[in-house]
């Protein structure tokens, strides 16, 4: 169970993103992270959504889900990244 409500350079380390990037650019990349809760049910991004943000979720899980239809495509668990791609790309 986490004792606070912040992501540590140990999270950052568990990704894929992260997994290889020294201690001290993870330390810089901390101080723009921010945590958030959402409740269960709740849309995080969109499909085909400019986003604004990445995710790296540090406990829990989400639901990818694809089309009109919100088919259910995958499921992301801890450590996993979501938005990266167009936060990235911009598209």
């Amino acid at each position: 169970m986490r004792k606070h409500n912040i992501i540590t350079i140990e999270d950052l380390e568990k990704t894929s993103l992260f997994l290889e990037t020294p201690r001290p650019i993870l330390k810089r990349v901390i101080k723009l992270c921010e945590v958030r809760e959402f409740p269960s049910g709740t849309t995080i991004i969109s499909e085909n959504e400019c986003g604004q943000f990445m995710f790296i979720l540090i406990s829990g899980t989400v639901d990818l889900l694809k089309g009109t239809k919100l088919k259910k495509i995958a499921t992301m668990g801890v450590n996993s990244i979501i938005g990266e791609g167009t936060l990235i790309s911009g598209v």
